[in-house]
């Protein structure tokens, strides 16, 4: 309820197939694209519900080391951040919808997988559409427009 009627939206213009595969997507894999590894986590690596942040406490973050992968990618907390563990580099690139740190900017990440170099991005966007969309489907629920006017 917190989110007003979005989820619903979005699970009503989705097929059930489409639903079945989202639902059923792991919360954690890894991936190789040329001999560039990375692991892929939608919270900490050691907890997929835990929130990380660019404060959190150096020993928490380091404890995300990965001596098999170059990257461990990790979203959850909305806030693009990166860390140099000591054998792999930890990334949340932050997000395109809801980013924590200031509305109106989708935050993104582009890594070259032929040279492991790595780039956190912003791209500026127009909140208004969306914002007043919230506010006639959901006039009730403060939490998505005080998360597109922060």
């Amino acid at each position: 309820k917190k989110y007003g009627c979005g989820h619903q939206i979005a699970a009503n213009s989705l097929s059930k197939k489409q639903l079945k595969y989202l639902f059923n997507l792991p919360k954690q894999t890894s991936l190789t694209i040329d001999n560039i590894t990375f692991s892929l986590n939608h919270g900490s690596p050691n907890d997929q519900d835990q929130y990380l942040y660019p404060n959190s406490d150096k020993d928490i973050l380091e404890r995300c080391n990965s001596s098999t992968d170059d990257f461990v990618l990790v979203g959850h907390s909305h806030y693009a951040f990166e860390y140099k563990c000591r054998n792999s580099i930890l990334l949340n690139v932050g997000s395109v919808g809801q980013n924590r740190k200031k509305s109106g900017i989708a935050s993104w990440g582009l890594i070259n997988s032929l040279t492991s170099e790595y780039n956190l991005m912003e791209t500026v966007y127009d909140t208004e559409k969306v914002f007043k969309e919230a506010k006639m489907r959901d006039p009730g629920i403060k939490y998505n427009s005080d998360i597109l006017k922060r």
